[in-house]
């Protein structure tokens, strides 16, 4: 297999920009395709870098005991690790894709709604969720309610009107 010119970290990295940004721009700016992009988000879904790290240190220490002639079953009962967790990948990144992104692009053309009202328009376009899944969708996201301006204020610097000294003066 053709060693890749980013580390596992920096391909996490780089996904959590196309999060953020256009695909476009991000796969611009670091001189990838786009379609690369959805390679590895496929690949590594909603993983942090912190995770890759832990899962690749996991897989040496792994491969360095059946490397020994322990038995990949022996090895992961020594460093306590399910046998699972070696082949395990995530599934809910894969359903959340179109919600959120649906969620993205609604709360940018409804700014002063929050992820109540826009679960109600997601249920309208068929993709309805309970309340605690919208608000985690929400909140990975990083979406929040835009805050709303203060009023203007009369000045405060003005003199105060005089006191009236007889009847019908002001």
């Amino acid at each position: 297999m053709k060693k890749s010119r980013f580390s596992d970290e920096q391909i996490v990295k780089i996904l959590r920009e196309a999060d953020k940004d256009p695909v476009a721009d991000v796969a611009k700016r670091h001189a990838i395709s786009e379609q690369t992009i959805y390679v590895w988000r496929r690949r590594f879904g909603e993983m942090a870098s912190s995770d890759v790290k832990r899962l690749k240190d996991l897989e040496q220490e792994n491969a360095r005991a059946v490397g020994r002639g322990i038995s990949q079953r022996r090895a992961c009962t020594l460093i306590n690790v399910s046998r699972a967790m070696l082949t395990y990948e995530q599934r809910m990144p894969a359903q959340d894709a179109g919600p959120a992104a649906h969620m993205k692009e609604l709360s940018s053309q409804y700014p002063r709604y929050g992820y109540r009202r826009i679960q109600i328009f997601l249920a309208r376009d068929g993709f309805s969720m309970s309340a605690a899944r919208a608000w985690r969708l929400w909140s990975s996201q990083g979406l929040q309610l835009a805050r709303r301006r203060s009023r203007k204020r009369v000045a405060t610097g003005r003199p105060r009107p005089l006191a009236p000294t007889r009847a019908n003066q002001v």
